[in-house]
């Protein structure tokens, strides 16, 4: 019978059974904040591209709710409450660092703050989450996990860049000049090492970091 994850991280005596105040408010807090951020950022770029390549037939329908829902309240709030400036709109596959990645961080750090607040009253009597804690550190390693894999999917299948006109014309040059094959190979070699760390990062025993 295979261990469950809450084993490693039970108490080892009765006396070490409790968490204090300031430990059960601040595991709601970052609680909160890393599923908000897990299904908001995570799940939403690995479906965007995995729909790419065909893998999520239903990836676009939920983009598509995304854009239309989260992503507007996250442009609202770069407008009126941190007063940006400069463009702020979400983008299919382009989000991962500029202005909208920043303010989406913003937007989640607030709703995790309120999502505490409501938390601590309603729940008010629990003593530990060392089972809810547990299931966290699962969905984070897996969510860590498929972010390494799409993230090596995409320079093993080169899609993680976008080539303008200058690039295409650059990469016609460079096709009639010399070219080192350890370049390539190295750039290959570093895709599936980002592969194979996330195919074992998943597998992992779900103990302590």
């Amino acid at each position: 019978m295979l261990p469950s994850p809450t084993d490693a991280l039970q108490p080892d005596s009765a006396a070490d059974s409790g968490w204090n105040p300031v430990q059960r408010i601040g595991f709601r807090l970052l609680f909160s904040y890393l599923v908000l951020y897990i299904i908001l950022v995570t799940l939403i770029e690995d479906l965007d591209l995995l729909s790419d390549f065909g893998f999520a037939p239903g990836g676009r329908l939920v983009n598509a709710i995304y854009a239309k829902t989260w992503a507007r309240l996250v442009s609202w709030a770069g407008m009126h409450v941190l007063r940006v400036n400069g463009p702020l709109a979400y983008a299919s596959g382009g989000n991962s660092d500029g202005i909208f990645s920043y303010t989406q961080l913003f937007c989640i750090a607030a709703v995790a703050i309120f999502a505490a607040l409501v938390w601590t009253p309603l729940d008010r009597r629990r003593t530990e989450y060392y089972r809810l804690n547990a299931w966290l550190r699962v969905g984070v390693r897996y969510a860590l996990a498929f972010s390494m894999l799409s993230y090596g999917m995409a320079k093993v299948y080169d899609v993680q860049f976008s080539i303008s006109r200058i690039g295409r014309a650059a990469y016609a040059l460079r096709r009639t000049l010399p070219i080192q094959p350890s370049a390539c190979l190295y750039g290959l070699f570093k895709a599936l090492c980002d592969l194979c760390r996330s195919v074992r990062g998943a597998g992992r025993s779900p103990g302590p970091f």
